[in-house]
């Protein structure tokens, strides 16, 4: 199960009906709710992963990002599962991009930095 905003994370740390192996956080995120769940974590021995974001914000109407997905519904599949990975491969795919980009326009790109 994948569970995401702070007060539901604390909620699954805190209470013992369902075990959390591991809690993803977003690694430029520093306020009181995540320094607090961090230390939950820590004193449960739940391992912590932290991540950046390829899009910020995420998940709004305001961020400019669109995927569209398309299923043969030939496999049943968990939809918190299925938007993971295809965050991922968007991510994966923005950091293809900017890798393999061409400088233009006097700007320099990745590959003739690097």
């Amino acid at each position: 199960m994948i569970i995401e905003g702070n007060v539901s994370v604390k909620a699954a740390v805190l209470g013992n009906k369902r075990s959390v192996e591991r809690v993803i956080v977003d690694e430029k995120k520093h306020d009181k709710d995540t320094s607090w769940i961090l230390h939950r974590c820590e004193e449960k021995n739940i391992s912590v992963v932290h991540r950046t974001r390829s899009i910020n914000p995420i998940h709004t109407e305001f961020d400019g990002d669109t995927i569209y997905a398309m299923s043969s519904c030939k496999v049943k599949a968990d939809l918190n599962v299925i938007g993971t990975l295809a965050a991922r491969c968007f991510s994966e795919a923005i950091t293809a991009s900017v890798k393999n980009s061409e400088s233009m326009y006097g700007v320099l790109s990745y590959k003739d930095i690097h």
